[in-house]
């Protein structure tokens, strides 16, 4: 016997999470060009009439099958069923909203024959998808149709079980097109896409690959049935599509990249270099940090207060021989934040009675944590535990008090 991880599994549960992806990935896609301006759309609909419904100005809309294929089986042809079910459900489409269908598309990773005109095999150049479809848009009635295309005409009819003017309504607007490869899109819109959106062009590769996967996130989200639960407790039953939180839950307007763009490209305050005076303890007691939390009135916090300043002392250590030449202007970032901070509530709670050591702890923590939470990048992504340590040390090197200033090592 040998090691699970030493032999290739055969299940398919991967690969179909993959194509799922490259369908939702694809709509990222649709939703950059959008919001570049090079495509007229609002908002983009998963899994609404189609896998994706790109809602236009004005007031038209264009359909897209996403269909993924292993390339070894070959370029897609007319006799393929899942080119054939695609058309049927383009035809359905037209049947029901005709008027407000601009165009439909099929999008696949695989290429679609495009056989030469002059081949001596007819049958196999009426199967050509490229072709056929050419041969469509360049008449104005179905019975135009020329040879070899008629016979592919009459078996999709067949096939989609409509009239032949339903089918050539339909094929007139189907579209088709060749998307990413399958190993590749993921790259592809981090790199290719997504770089050339407004104020995006200068964003690192981590910070891409991120926005490539919250935008992907939110097409998983509108493609399924996930949904506000508050919404779907207060919505009336048989309400029109425009009112249900269950249909509206699987629109993507502009406003999602618009905020996405902005998460990652908002700048936060950084203060100069050179400004911090912190220096590091080596294995110091942490007297004056206890004296001056018990003038504060804090008695009850020094045991926690003094647990989280050695532990960020550690981490502080550990960040300065990680990078030596990157830490002096992170430890100036982080001492610069939580002293301004304590500054700020320092001034408002002296104003009022003493003592005010607790009612200015418990602000000093807000702030700090609402800063982990909303404002990362500008405490160097540290969390709220490590920013109550930076505190302690601050107040251990005299830079912090909880009380009026005194002369330290007298009794209180």
């Amino acid at each position: 016997m040998i090691s699970p991880i030493l032999e290739h599994d055969n299940d398919p549960g991967d690969e179909t999470q993959r194509n799922f992806r490259y369908q939702h990935a694809y709509g990222v896609i649709l939703l950059s060009a959008a919001f570049r301006g090079e495509k007229p759309y609002s908002a983009i609909w998963c899994e609404y009439h189609e896998d994706l419904l790109c809602e236009r100005y004005d007031g038209l809309f264009d359909g897209f099958q996403i269909k993924t294929r292993r390339s070894e089986i070959g370029d897609w042809s007319m006799t393929d069923d899942a080119l054939r079910k695609s058309i049927k459900r383009f035809v359905s489409l037209i049947q029901k909203f005709d008027q407000y269908i601009n165009h439909l598309v099929f999008v696949s990773n695989t290429e679609f024959q495009d056989n030469d005109l002059g081949i001596k095999d007819q049958v196999r150049l009426g199967r050509s998808p490229v072709k056929f479809f050419e041969s469509i848009r360049s008449i104005g009635v179905y019975s135009d149709i020329p040879s070899p295309f008629d016979k592919s005409f009459q078996d999709l009819r067949e096939y989609c079980k409509c009239t032949d003017n339903e089918l050539f309504t339909t094929l007139k607007k189907v579209h088709l097109i060749k998307g990413p490869s399958i190993d590749s899109f993921d790259a592809e819109i981090a790199h290719n896409h997504l770089p050339h959106l407004k104020d995006c062009e200068n964003l690192s590769r981590a910070t891409m690959n991120k926005m490539r996967d919250e935008l992907i996130l939110h097409f998983y989200r509108a493609s399924s049935l996930a949904y506000d639960n508050s919404s779907k407790q207060l919505s009336y039953i048989g309400v029109s599509a425009d009112k249900d939180p269950s249909v509206q839950a699987k629109k993507i307007d502009l406003s999602v990249i618009k905020n996405c763009i902005l998460s990652h490209t908002t700048s936060s305050f950084r203060y100069a270099s050179g400004l911090g005076t912190l220096s590091l303890p080596k294995g110091e007691e942490y007297n004056i940090l206890e004296e001056k939390l018990k003038r504060g009135g804090l008695a009850s916090q020094v045991i926690t207060m003094r647990r989280r300043t050695i532990t960020s002392e550690q981490r502080l250590l550990e960040l300065s021989h990680a990078n030596p030449d990157k830490f002096r202007n992170t430890l100036n970032q982080l001492e610069c934040v939580v002293q301004a901070q304590c500054d700020e509530t320092y001034l408002v709670e002296s104003a009022k009675s003493e003592p005010f050591g607790q009612n200015m702890l418990i602000e000093v923590q807000r702030q700090l944590k609402k800063i982990a939470e909303e404002e990362p990048s500008k405490v160097e992504f540290e969390r709220y535990e490590f920013l109550m340590g930076m505190v302690g040390l601050l107040t251990e090197q005299c830079t912090v008090w909880w009380s009026e200033k005194f002369n330290l090592g007298v009794a209180a």
